[in-house]
């Protein structure tokens, strides 16, 4: 009987829907945030990982799943492909450590291409901008973070931290003295 229930949930689309009926997604966000709680850059080693369905609740860490299963090691391994937005939010988060401003940057993009509301990734590019000199660009992609954060009243700050930027940088070009940021 085991036998006969694990060849079916083999297949990633029987899986999927077993993870989803019985809740599995909840149940694993609970478990990796009130029980395991690891910090961003643990080692986490994963004995019986099926396919790797605890990744994506997991912050960027060393990961290392072991299963009986080929087809399930196969599964987990598409989910830790390096194109998925969660890599390249790791990868510019190392390039922004070691002050690689413009490599950050591509590298949000493109986790915010994968993940148009990937509001961390949004909120560290604002910073990665900020650090490149980029104001304007900062304060949009704060802008943008604070809409998709608090909704409405984001869209009303947004538009006021538009509307300062937007000052201070018209006057920044009419005063003859240098402005210096901080």
């Amino acid at each position: 009987m085991l036998r006969s229930f694990r060849s079916i949930l083999a297949a990633p689309a029987a899986y999927r829907l077993w993870w989803k009926l019985v809740g599995g997604p909840a149940w694993a966000q609970v478990l990796v945030q009130e029980y395991i709680q690891p910090m961003p850059g643990a080692h986490i080693l994963e004995i019986g990982c099926g396919p790797g369905t605890i990744l994506r609740y997991l912050p960027q860490s060393e990961y290392l799943g072991f299963d009986l299963s080929s087809k399930y090691i196969a599964m987990a391994k598409k989910r830790l492909s390096p194109n998925d937005a969660d890599s390249f939010y790791g990868r510019a988060l190392e390039y922004a450590e070691n002050a690689d401003y413009d490599q950050a940057i591509r590298d949000y993009d493109q986790a915010l291409t994968l993940s148009p509301r990937f509001t961390k990734a949004l909120h560290n590019r604002s910073l990665a901008y900020a650090h490149s000199g980029a104001y304007l660009s900062s304060v949009r992609d704060f802008g943008r973070w604070i809409q998709l954060r608090f909704g409405i009243l984001g869209v009303t700050i947004r538009l006021l931290l538009l509307a300062i930027a937007l000052a201070f940088v018209f006057w920044a070009k009419r005063s003859p003295r240098k402005c210096n940021m901080v």
